[in-house]
């Protein structure tokens, strides 16, 4: 299995703040995760299915002792699978016993961020906006930062879709 860490926090530079994006899919923006988020960031990694649990929920994984979940949030949303041949990891975000697991698309990109105050979300369906906390102009275009902690809530409370 390989691993990487990944911090999300790091000093301003340039009138911006530098962070890693990562993607979803290869057809919407880059997300970036809340300032001081510490994630850790597998490949290889293969949760153990929950029997009768929704798609969205890929199972379960052992990490350090401890019991991990692990989402896939494009199927939540309605998505489908990414036709990208690019690889997929699982990006582990939050310290235990609250750490969860969130599958991406590619590798992260170490980004310059300067904040906007309005931006189109309709790059997302309306059921991912709440989770949109804060929106970017970087050299990769618009990131939109991701309340991830709102989303495991309201996920973790939601039955078979």
């Amino acid at each position: 299995m390989q691993q990487q860490m990944v911090e999300a926090s790091s000093p301003a530079i340039l009138g911006g703040e530098l962070r890693y994006s990562f993607r979803m899919t290869s057809t919407h923006p880059s997300l970036v995760l809340k300032n001081s988020v510490v994630a850790e960031l597998h490949y290889g990694v293969r949760p153990t299915y929950v029997p009768n649990s929704p798609g969205w929920f890929r199972g379960i994984m052992n990490r350090r002792g401890a019991l991990v979940p692990v989402f896939d949030i494009t199927q939540w949303l309605g998505l489908g699978r990414d036709p990208s041949k690019e690889r997929r990891g699982l990006l582990l975000v939050d310290l235990p016993p609250k750490t969860a697991g969130i599958w991406i698309l590619g590798e992260p990109k170490l980004t310059t961020l300067i904040r906007v105050e309005e931006v189109d979300l309709s790059v997302f369906p309306d059921s991912f906006h709440p989770f949109i906390c804060g929106v970017y102009d970087s050299d990769d275009g618009f990131c939109f930062e991701f309340d991830h902690a709102m989303w495991f809530r309201v996920a973790g409370g939601r039955s078979n879709v």
